[in-house]
């Protein structure tokens, strides 16, 4: 009987280490934070219009290995600003000073974004409302969401 259950016990454990899990890596220049990340992990980008010099706050949730943009806040919306497109569906509404977009702009596994330190560039990894890492003032980021196993994950660390 004890036999058994060890045999039933490490296979169950083999096959939590074999489960697929999402992460998700995020690089600000030269730094690179990686972390599980289960759906709805909420990704918050903040900037500054170069042009306009109005600030942005990008909304984006990791859901099923992708990157989902779901809502968007700016005080204007001008050249350069995505929401500003008859083309994308969504809805509009104000928010105090904020024009806000809500809809969903489905990107890849990745998004790359170029900064400049001197318009105030943010980024800031939620998970469960809970700040877990943040960067600021980068010239490059990358945030990439990756599916792969559990053991997979803890080897490549």
């Amino acid at each position: 009987m004890n036999k058994f259950f060890l045999i039933i016990t490490a296979i169950y454990l083999l096959s939590l280490l074999l489960l697929p899990i999402q992460t998700v890596s995020i690089t600000c220049d030269n730094s690179t934070y990686e972390t599980i990340a289960p759906d709805y992990s909420k990704i918050i980008y903040n900037w500054t219009h170069s042009v306009e010099n109005t600030p942005i706050i990008e909304y984006y949730k990791v859901e099923n290995g992708r990157l989902i943009e779901y809502m968007a806040k700016t005080k204007s919306f001008g050249a350069g600003h995505p929401y500003n497109s008859e083309e994308i569906e969504g809805v509009f509404y104000y928010e105090g000073d904020y024009m806000v977009y809500t809809g969903h702009i489905t990107y890849s596994d990745k998004l790359s974004i170029i900064g400049l330190r001197e318009y105030n560039s943010s980024i800031t990894l939620e998970v469960k409302d809970k700040k877990i890492y943040s960067c600021m003032g980068f010239e490059k980021a990358d945030i990439i969401v990756k599916t792969s196993s559990l053991i997979s994950y803890l080897f490549n660390k």
